[in-house]
């Protein structure tokens, strides 16, 4: 592999990661509202809790 072939695999994981963000982000608009009706394993929700836990709703934005 030469640095052309490096660097263009990079620009490729850098756009996949991009999408995969903008599909996130699509995926949990969809979710607002339905979590209770889907029913979503409890291992998934209690991971979803976890994470949101490091989330401020006030400042809007992530604990660190």
């Amino acid at each position: 592999m030469n640095f052309k072939e490096f660097a263009e695999a990079v620009q490729d994981a850098e756009n996949l990661n991009t999408s995969a963000n903008y599909m996130v982000d699509r995926m949990a608009r969809l979710c607002v509202g339905r979590l209770r009706s889907s029913g979503c394993s409890s291992y998934v929700l209690c991971k979803l809790k976890r994470e949101l836990a490091q989330w401020n709703m006030h400042t809007h934005e992530w604990k660190e």
